[in-house]
């Protein structure tokens, strides 16, 4: 019982219990941090960045490809270039089901993603830096 109470988590020795946590140093061998039986486990943290990897869907990458989760080696999006004289390139799930797409026009790309950012200039939704050396968040 003494592993699941969130006092002898912290560490906190009781001389009056013999099942008390390492009596000599007070030390606990729990694999999360306590959380004292009023605050939610805080689940480990994700990484600030993923990994992709783009595989081919034919002779070449201006065709389109895949993009591939770099550590689960899943697909996470397809990329398709248009095929019908337009110049725009769509971005899927893996179903098929349309993410978004980038309309290349002389003046800037345009984006759009559905039902999260509308329609508008690459430039304005993707800032680049003043020195424009990375994306400026």
């Amino acid at each position: 019982m003494h592993g699941t109470n969130p006092y002898a988590q912290a560490g906190w020795y009781n001389p009056a219990n013999p099942l008390s946590i390492d009596q000599s140093s007070g030390s606990t061998s729990s694999s999360h941090p306590p959380t004292f039986g009023a605050l939610p486990y805080p689940n480990t943290s994700k990484p600030s960045q993923k990994c992709f990897t783009l595989t081919s869907q034919g002779k070449g990458i201006i065709n389109g490809c895949d993009v591939v989760d770099t550590a689960s080696r899943h697909a996470a999006f397809k990329i398709k270039m248009a095929h019908d004289g337009l110049d725009y390139t769509t971005v899927q799930y893996p179903n098929g089901s349309r993410v978004g797409y980038v309309v290349w026009k002389p003046e800037g790309p345009e984006v759009e993603v559905y039902g999260s950012v509308a329609k508008q200039k690459a430039k304005y939704w993707l800032p680049l830096s003043p020195d424009k050396r990375y994306v400026n968040e």
